[in-house]
C-alpha cells in the first residue's frame, strides 16, 4: 500500500515538473543586452532603465533604500537633501542636477560620490552616446555605487522632482568605470 502511494506521489510530481518545463519553453523571450546577455529593466511607470546590477544578495541598507524609493519617495528625497526639481535642457542633465543635490545635501552621499563628468559610452546596441559619469569613493563598490545612483534617481522620479521626457539609461556597471547615465533612444 505504501509503495503504491509513493509511486502515485512520484508520478504526480514528475508530471508537474514536465508541465513547468513546457511552460518555460513556450514563454516569450525577453529582449537581451547583446554585451552581457542580461536585460535592461524599468520599474513600473518609470522612465529610468537600469542595466544588470549583478547576481547575489544586496546589503540590507540597499534593500531598505530601494523600498523607500518606491514606497516613501518623498521621505527619502527629503533625507537626501533633494529640494528642487531637476534642472537642465536634457533628461540626463536633469538627472545629474537632482543627483548632485543629494551629494551636496547629504553628508554620507557627499563622502561616497564626487562630481559628474561628460563621457562617451556605447549603448546596448553599440551606438556611441554622450552621457554623464559620477565618481565614487573606494568606501563602496562600483556595483553598490550604481545601485545607490539608481535608487536616488528613482526616488526623485517617484516624488515628482525628476520629470523625464524620453528617459535615461544607467549603463551596465560591468562596462563602465563609474556609474554612468545616457539618454534613452
Amino acid at each position: 500500500m505504501q509503495n503504491k502511494l509513493d509511486r502515485l506521489i512520484f508520478e504526480a510530481a514528475r508530471e508537474l515538473l514536465r508541465e513547468k518545463e513546457e511552460e518555460k519553453e513556450k514563454a516569450p523571450k525577453e529582449k537581451k543586452d547583446k554585451k552581457s546577455g542580461s536585460k535592461y529593466k524599468k520599474e513600473k511607470g518609470s522612465k529610468i532603465s537600469v542595466g544588470p546590477l549583478g547576481a547575489g544578495r544586496w546589503k540590507k541598507e540597499i534593500g531598505l533604500a530601494r523600498s523607500r524609493a518606491i514606497g516613501d519617495s518623498m521621505g527619502l528625497v527629503k533625507d537626501l537633501g533633494i529640494k528642487t526639481q531637476g534642472k537642465g535642457s536634457s533628461d540626463i542633465a536633469k538627472a545629474a542636477s537632482v543627483f548632485m543635490q543629494a551629494v551636496n545635501g547629504n553628508s554620507v552621499m557627499g563622502e561616497a560620490f564626487g562630481d559628474f563628468s561628460k563621457v562617451s559610452v556605447d549603448d546596448e546596441n553599440d551606438v556611441k552616446k554622450t552621457g554623464y559619469s559620477v565618481k565614487y569613493s573606494d568606501m563602496i563598490t562600483k556595483r553598490n555605487a550604481t545601485m545607490y545612483f539608481y535608487i536616488t534617481l528613482l526616488a526623485a522620479e517617484n516624488s515628482g522632482l525628476l520629470t523625464l521626457d524620453k528617459g535615461i539609461v544607467i549603463a551596465d556597471w560591468h562596462y563602465v568605470k563609474n556609474p554612468t547615465i545616457y539618454p534613452d533612444s
